[in-house]
């Protein structure tokens, strides 16, 4: 049994259940990272906490757990609370009768505000990124994958997710383009590479066959890996970008929420709204554009965009104009 393995062994009186719900969500595709893992081994150390012993979840119990949830932000419950619809749903379909919760009306709405990065920024943390040197010893580091990487997310816009889990066969270099298979909406995507990123992909990909790893670069293999032709984890990545924003004291004055790798995405979308307006686009021609950039489900979701845009290059749109209506305050939905 792997280390990964090993932390997620539940134990309390649901322990066969909470496998079972999980293998279903993995089997329908719905189980994506370690979120729901790590609640429902939560929830799985208040049943052991706490003595429960009755398969039968009420209304009273759910309350209970809620009480021991004194430090979680309102985002968090929120997020949890729509853990535990999922589970008792799933008890209720395997014959258990249990108590369905309502999810809480706060936290529905994130309020982080996304960093945009200028362009002197972005220029700063890929020459950064392609200083990175491997020491002797840290032969299981995603760093030499940075330089790529970052690339990657701010020319295409896609996620950190969708990014790490690009297989080698994804990736078409005589057709430059990269098939996206597992995204947020379900959907699958082509997302184009132009010159300057091709050239970075292209060294990474030789780099890459010269490492001496059996298979490293099959087409089923993860095209982003570490020098042991593991996939890259996540939390190295945050790890490591973090390390460059602090090398190059970014932000430089402070911020209310600290930038993240995911701000890339929405600088990503703020610089392309930016130059498609300053070559003259119209806005209403501009947003679809960065909508299916994006791979937003519809436009609404796009239209923050153009509020974060006007903040950071106020010159641009004038007030006052036709398209100022586009500018309401709204609060930003974080999983854009």
């Amino acid at each position: 049994m792997d280390k990964m393995s090993e932390y997620f062994t539940y134990r309390s009186i649901f322990s066969s259940h909470i496998i079972g719900f999980l293998f279903e969500k993995e089997r329908k595709g719905l189980l994506r990272g370690l979120m729901l893992k790590c609640f429902m081994l939560e929830f799985d150390r208040f049943f052991i906490e706490y003595n429960i012993i009755n398969l039968n979840i009420t209304k009273e119990l759910i309350l209970q757990w809620k009480a021991t949830r004194i430090n979680d932000n309102p985002r968090n419950l929120y997020h949890k609370y729509v853990a535990w619809v999922h589970f008792c749903r799933y008890l209720c379909s395997i014959g258990i009768e249990c108590y369905i919760p309502h999810t809480p009306k706060g936290g529905r709405q994130n309020d982080y505000i996304p960093y945009v990065y200028t362009h002197e920024e972005i220029l700063l943390i890929f020459s950064s990124a392609d200083q990175l040197r491997i020491g002797k010893h840290r032969n299981d580091t995603p760093m030499f994958v940075l330089p790529a990487f970052l690339r990657l997310l701010y020319s295409t816009g896609i996620r950190i997710g969708e990014a790490l889990s690009i297989t080698n066969h994804n990736v078409n270099f005589d057709k430059k383009i990269i098939e996206i298979i597992d995204t947020k909406n379900d959907k699958n995507k082509i997302v184009a590479i132009n010159d300057s990123l091709y050239e970075v992909l292209f060294q990474y990909q030789k780099f890459k066959e010269t490492i001496p790893v059996k298979g490293i670069c099959d087409a089923n293999k993860n095209f982003f890996v570490t020098q042991r032709g593991k996939p890259c984890l996540p939390n190295n990545i945050h790890a490591w970008f973090r390390r460059l924003l602090e090398y190059n004291d970014i932000p430089k004055q402070a911020y209310f929420n600290r930038p993240r790798i995911h701000d890339i995405r929405h600088t990503a979308a703020v610089h392309a709204l930016e130059k498609l307006v300053r070559n003259g686009e119209d806005i209403y021609c501009a947003l679809p554009m960065i909508s299916v950039f994006l791979g937003h489900k519809n436009i609404k979701s796009t239209e923050a965009y153009v509020k974060l845009t006007n903040e950071m290059f106020p010159d641009l749109i004038k007030k006052g104009s036709i398209t100022s209506f586009v500018f309401p305050d709204m609060k930003y939905n974080k999983n854009n």
